[in-house]
């Protein structure tokens, strides 16, 4: 190869040190290692390395403008192992140089802490990772996913990803489904399915989008240590990819004969259904996760590939559209444009985009879209749907000036200790988890007194360790031999403590557990997951010890200080109304003299009560006494609870706690990282003296790398300070795995499997010496058995059980002992192994009903599954209709003629066959009852091969699972189950009683298991449900039977009832525009809506739901149809601002307050009534009613207007919605009441809107009081001035009307309208605002209000 073709070359260059983190550092490091002048090592990237478990280490792409001498052989090779010098790191000393980019390379990672989404790309069929996505020609400097995304978009780190896609001379069978198991193994170790991992957009091109798309159905179908990375799937691009297939004769002419024909098969557009139902799925699961797909589809004919006359292939074939756009885009470029993006190049070319290439903006600005959606059914998503909802204007603020109280008490250490208490508290909430402490509880205890032997220094070296040991002591076994049960009685059993105790010693002894989990969520068993169980753990002793020394005293100082700045505050309010009564005597004295004198008995009302008050005035000064007394006593209680605060603000305990949750708070913004600095600063301090022992279990089962997680077991032993007051000891157990051995086999260990010897002993000889084993030639086997089974008893059941299986069927002779030890001798020795050896020994035909029988027992939500039951769902799930379904159910329910023990007899035989022994039938409650014989058959049945292993090439197109044949068998027995009640005689009421809490059971657990099924397989299974006798069977409550409508009438509530967002969107789509004209029909009310969001059937709201919610009102559903939907999102909105009742109020689920928001806008936006009259009942239980206005909180408010919602309706008591925001209506719970932000935000949006109405219904007090309240809070309130002047005008008239023809005396002073004016006309400037507040207050108590307008209405009706 010249040297120009070399420079032309992109290489990547892996297992760079950390430390080398700049393009002119890695091309001097690289030219000393290849010996290549200064110049020649052009470095284009350098990123850090996805793996999370390995030694953080870069790598980059480059390119170079001479031929290496070291690599004078070519290109043949593909990947160089090149020598690295010592360079001062702890990462292996070899770097990898490549040029087939398969795996993961990161292209570019953000800045620290700007790090937001992650894009992935995935390239095509017989396609470059890299150099596909690169432009034609000679200059390869350019890369648009490397070097335009990162500079348009900087949160964004930019991934590529490889795998073996060769055509020609390929002898590689992988199948898409094998690629795409790759695929997500990648992405664990990649860390995103982490729950700390970002946002993921994928960039995919024709294959590529395949793969993903299979890819995505197996995580939706596996468990969270899998289904955790689609979590954080947010959108794709999909470039040509083949969704119904693509033209590729010319591609099968190339790859007939070779391994990888049937790959390109698949891709078929006529002779495979793969890609379609593929497809299917996928877009179902795209659709339920709100997931926002772009498809591209090109517009030029690309040219096919021919064979040359020598034998080789060349592309200058006849050009022809290789994926058409129906086919690219799903038909989507014909029904919704929105999502479709032409590309005029062709198949290859419209990815490979150069620096200005007119298509670069539109891909990078649809990966900005993709990545600032947020999904409908993200928790976290709320701030999305909080964006979309108009907010109120808040409002100008000023600054509040804080009154200080006089004898002010210093409170610096006790706020410092809430500070502490608070920053531990906040990181206990972001890493608690209660999943953390599950598996321990989930292990079976030891039986009687086995495992006491490890404490025996005779026996195993442990105890000795346990007292004077250090380091780490490894366990080790076998699977099925009995580590988890053992290390959890070392973790619980007192004997530990006790070995572990020096009563001489001062440190403080903890000892902390992680129990890994592989079938448990992501947090069992990743590493994020051991950090934050061991912060905890660690952290616990100390949290606790503090909490219960400082909260209770900073409970008395809180209580202490409101108490006396609430005695002060009566201090205050018993001078006011002293000062008040005396004001108050002063002007009703001074307007008594000018009344007439036919009015003489009022004023002698008056005078007595002159006295009474002055008698009162007395008591007030006795009361002023007494608080002042209590005054000093709690002051004196504050200052000592002040000194106390100073001596915990010094101790070493608090200094500790502070440090860590400083040292949390810095730095990097990853929850991972944050975990490791606080554990290596545990580790590492001197300020707390600790001795930390540490136990870990089944590090095998850890969800990364076996040297990752060693390497971190021994790095818990070293402290990076010489003074560190950390000791640390570490106990772990696991699998015997090579890695292992080699980490920890300098350290004391033990095998497990070498110490149960005996127990296996005693378990063969008492199984084989059973009188039902007459056999002689199996008992001469016992030591072999023993032998081979090295101390694993499940083993040792496995391979009984096919002994004697074997033994059974073959006759008594001389070559029967060389059988059974030819048998022995091939039984494999892992169990996973020896379970495909079980599988491969059941019979083909049977091998669907295996699959179906392990799956429906992996997805039974019950604690026991009924073997009768499952046996039926499994002869069900074969069945494509209901009316095959409920026939099969009646014909097996009537060749039971036998009795029940022939109906086990024949269960037992059943499921005997089909699992070939993997599922064991106990009798629980008298009753048959399933279990999965180990939890090792549950790992075995979860792992991303097992269906491919199972059904062969049926896994393909079966794309069912354990939810789905659950489902069928639910239905099917709910049918015969109506038909039976129906013909059933009339039921007692606690029969009816019995059955409708039974019904309520049987409902929720079909319910489940329909949406898991469309949440598992990405299937509605739309036409199965339908075709259920909706229309004459009461198969639910609720349902109407027997009309021409009722079919779809009960099909429609019972999709939305359970949730079935994908059924619903089927039958939206189904043709004929069957459910508008549905919608259309005098029907009664049918509450889609309602049940969907406030009363599903499995009792829990699931973000989701919107989607389906969405979907019914875009196409016709008109909310006219559900009266109720609209006034329950308010009534939920309300309710919602009474803490501790919020749900229990309504009996409905919890629902965000976000959600409830983006609700009440969506329903506004499809015709809902604004200004609907809504019931509402007081504490008096009468009923209320009012407007949307005057109960919506000010995030809908302004949505409500916008919409034409009229601001001066009134309630049935005449007042305005800004009546209710400045006066809450006293006959309803006073708690529900918004706060003063709301209110003041509710007045500015009502009065913007015309709301402001003269006759507000409303005392001038309150309007008064709500001014001060709003000003003294720092908002602006002219705008309620104004309100004001009119509201005392108007008030004025009416007592105006009302004294006509009384002489003299000024009403308006008598009454306060005065005052009121004033506040309107009060001085707007610092000193007038403080000014107005004083006046207010000194006549706070002054009477006036309704008795002063009954009494002039007393004196009007007297003097006519």
């Amino acid at each position: 190869m010249s040297a120009g073709e070399w420079s032309r070359k992109v290489f990547r260059l892996r297992r760079l040190p950390d430390h080398v983190c700049t393009p002119a550092a890695v091309a001097s490091l690289l030219s000393s290692v290849l010996a290549l002048p200064d110049g020649h090592v052009v470095v284009h990237s350098v990123a850090r390395a996805a793996e999370i478990f390995e030694v953080p280490s870069r790598t980059a792409t480059l390119q170079m403008k001479s031929v290496p001498a070291c690599l004078q052989g070519g290109l043949a090779d593909n990947e160089w192992s090149l020598p690295l010098a010592d360079q001062g790191s702890n990462t292996a000393d070899v770097l990898v140089l490549d040029i087939h980019f398969e795996g993961i390379t990161v292209l570019h990672d953000p800045a620290p802490g700007k790090h937001r989404a992650d894009c992935i790309a995935i390239s095509g069929l017989a396609s470059h990772p890299f150099g596909s996505w690169q432009p034609r020609g000679k200059d390869k400097s350019f890369m648009w996913i490397r070097d335009a995304i990162p500079p348009s978009l900087p949160g964004v780190r930019t991934v590529v990803y490889g795998y073996g896609s060769k055509l020609r001379d390929s002898a590689s069978f992988q199948s898409i489904n094998d690629i795409a198991r790759t695929l997500i193994l990648h992405l664990k170790t990649g860390g995103w399915n982490l729950p700390s991992s970002k946002p993921i957009v994928f960039l995919a091109h024709s294959l590529g989008g395949i793969v993903l798309k299979e890819a995505i159905v197996q995580m939706a179908d596996r468990d969270e240590s899998v289904s955790g990375i689609l979590a954080n799937v947010r959108g794709a691009v999909m470039f040509g990819v083949p969704s119904l297939g693509m033209e590729q004769s010319h591609l099968i002419a190339m790859v007939e004969g070779q391994a990888n024909q049937s790959l390109v098969e698949d891709l078929s557009r006529y002779g495979s259904n793969y890609v379609q139902q593929l497809h299917t799925q996928f877009e179902g699961l795209s659709f339920l996760r709100k997931a926002r797909l772009l498809w591209a589809y090109e517009t030029e004919q690309s040219p096919t590939v021919v064979q040359r006359p020598d034998g080789s292939w060349d592309r200058s074939g006849p050009r022809t559209v290789l994926v058409n756009p129906a086919s690219a885009t799903s038909n989507y470029y014909l029904k919704k444009k929105s999502i479709t993006i032409p590309i005029d190049k062709d198949h290859s070319g419209m990815v490979k985009f150069t620096r200005g290439d007119v298509h670069l903006g539109i891909i990078t600005a649809s990966i900005a879209e993709i990545c600032s959606t947020t999904h409908l059914n993200d928790q976290a998503g709320s701030a999305g749907l909080d964006a979309a909802i108009p907010r109120g204007h808040q409002g100008p603020r000023v600054a509040n000036q804080a009154r200080n109280d006089k004898d002010e008490i210093d409170s610096a250490a006790m706020e410092e200790l809430v500070r502490v208490s608070s920053a531990v508290e906040e990181m206990h909430s972001s890493i608690f988890s209660p999943e953390l402490d599950f598996r321990v509880g989930s292990i079976e205890d030891p039986f009687q007194n086995t495992f006491n032997w490890v404490f025996d220094h005779l026996t195993v070296p442990f105890s000795k360790w346990l007292q004077e040991g250090s380091g780490l002591f490894w366990i080790h076994g076998k699977p099925g031999s009995g580590k988890s049960t053992l290390m959890k009685h070392i973790f619980q059993s007192p004997q530990t403590w006790q070995l572990l105790h020096n009563w001489q010693g001062d440190a403080l002894e903890i000892a902390a557990g992680f129990f890994f989990h592989y079938r448990g969520s992501t947090i069992q068993k990743s590493f994020e997951g051991v950090l934050r169980s061991l912060v905890i753990q660690i952290l616990a002793p100390l949290w606790g010890s503090f909490r219960k020394k400082v909260e209770p005293r900073v409970r008395k100082f809180e209580s202490a200080r409101q108490s006396l700045s609430a005695l002060r505050q009566k201090l205050t309010g018993l001078q006011e109304d002293l000062a008040s009564i005396t004001r108050g005597l002063a002007s009703i004295t001074k307007q008594l003299s000018r009344v007439a004198d036919d009015l003489s008995d009022v004023i002698d009302r008056l005078r007595r009560r002159k006295g009474q008050l002055q008698d009162q005035e007395g008591d007030i000064h006795d009361k002023t006494h007494d608080l002042l007394r209590k005054e000093t006593d709690l002051k004196y209680a504050l200052a000592k609870l002040v000194r106390d605060a100073n001596q915990h603000v010094a101790a070493p305990e608090t200094m500790f706690l502070k440090h860590v949750a400083t040292v949390f708070q810095s730095g990097d913004d990853r929850l991972i990282p944050k975990l490791e600095r606080v554990l290596r600063h545990v580790l590492d301090q001197n300020t707390i003296k600790m001795d930390l022992v540490l136990f870990f279990d089944a590090l095998d089962e850890f969800d990364g790398h076996p040297d990752m997680i060693s390497r971190f077991m021994k790095s818990l032993l070293s402290t990076n300070s010489t003074s560190s007051g950390a000791r640390v000891k570490v106990c772990l157990s696991s699998r015997p795995w090579e890695s292992f051995k080699v980490q920890f086999s300098p350290y004391p260990s033990f095998a497990l499997q070498d110490h149960t010897k005996r127990d296996v002993e005693a378990y063969v000889v008492g199984t084989l010496a059973a009188p039902s084993v007459s056999n002689q030639a199996i008992l001469k086997l016992a030591t072999h058995i023993i032998e081979r089974a090295n101390g694993v008893f499940l083993w040792v059941k496995l391979a009984l059980r096919l002994l004697l299986e074997t033994a059974a069927k073959a006759s008594e002779g001389l070559g029967l002992s060389d059988i059974l030890e030819q048998k022995l001798r091939e039984l494999p020795g892992d169990l996973f192994e020896f379970y495909e050896l079980i599988v491969e020994r059941i019979g083909e035909q049977n091998r669907r009903r295996t699959f179906a029988l392990l799956e429906l027992l992996i997805r039974d939500d019950s604690p026991w599954a009924e073997a009768d039951t499952i046996r039926d769902a499994v002869l069900l799930s074969e069945c494509t209709t209901v009316d095959d379904a409920v026939q099969t159910l009646v014909e097996m329910k009537h060749s039971i003629t036998d009795g029940e023990a022939w109906k086990y007899d024949n269960v037992r035989s059943d499921i005997h066959t089909w699992s070939g022994g993997l599922v064991e039938i106990r009798r629980q409650d008298g009753r048959p009852r399933l279990q999965l014989m180990h939890q090792t058959v549950l790992e075995f049945v979860m792992g991303l091969w097992f269906k491919k292993m199972v059904v062969g090439d049926m896994a393909a197109i079966l794309q069912e699972n354990g939810h789905t044949f659950h489902l069928k068998y639910l239905i099917s027995a709910r049918i015969l189950k109506v038909r039976r009640l129906m013909a059933q005689l009339e039921a007692s009421e606690d029969e009816r009683g019995e059955e409708r809490a039974k019904e309520r059971r049987e409902v929720q657990r079909l319910a489940h298991h329909a949406e898991q099924s469309e949440l598992t397989t990405g299937k509605s299974h739309f036409e199965f449900l339908l075709n259920a006798p909706h229309d004459r069977l009461p198969l639910f409550e609720g349902y109407i039977t027997g009309l021409p409508w009722s079919k779809d009438f009960n099909f429609a509530s019972f999709a939305a009832s359970f949730g079935l967002t994908l059924c619903l969107r089927d039958w939206i789509e189904s043709g004929n525009d069957r459910p508008i004209k549905f919608f259309d029909l005098e029907t009664p009310a049918l509450p889609l809506l309602s049940l969907l969001i406030f009363y599903p059937v499995g009792g829990v709201f699931h973000e989701r739901y919107l989607i389906a919610a969405r979907l019914l009102l875009e196409n016709g559903f008109k909310l006219a149809k559900d009266p109720d939907f609209f006034p329950m999102i308010l009534a939920k909105l309300w309710v919602a601002r009474l803490s501790g009742l919020k749900w229990r109020v309504l009996e409905t689920p919890y629902i965000p307050t976000s959600t409830l928001l983006f609700l009440g806008n969506l329903a506004l936006t499809h015709n809902q009534d604004p200004n609907i009259a809504l019931p509402v009942f007081t504490e008096g239980s009468n009923l209320h009613e009012c407007r949307p206005l005057h109960m919506a909180p000010p995030a809908l408010a302004r949505s409500l207007i916008q919409h034409g919602a009229d601001a001066t309706l009134r309630d049935s008591k005449g007042r305005a919605p800004i009546s209710w925001a400045l006066e809450y209506p006293f006959e309803l719970p006073q708690n529900m009441q918004l706060d003063c932000a709301q209110r003041y935000e509710m007045c500015s949006i009502l009065v913007q809107a015309g709301g402001a109405v003269e006759d507000l219904h409303i005392s001038h007090k309150a309007l008064g009081d709500s001014i001060v309240e709003f000003e003294g809070a720092g908002y602006d309130v002219a705008f309620l001035r104004e309100l004001t002047l009119r509201a005392a005008d108007d008030f004025r008239a009416q007592v105006a009307s009302l004294t006509e023809g009384l002489d003299g005396g000024d009403i308006g002073g008598v009454m306060g309208l005065d005052e009121l004016r004033g506040v309107g006309n009060a001085d707007t400037t610092a000193n007038g605002k403080q000014k107005t507040e004083e006046k207010l207050g000194e006549r706070k108590k002054k009477r006036r209000g309704k008795r002063w307008y009954d009494r002039i209405r007393f004196w009007v009706k007297e003097r006519r």
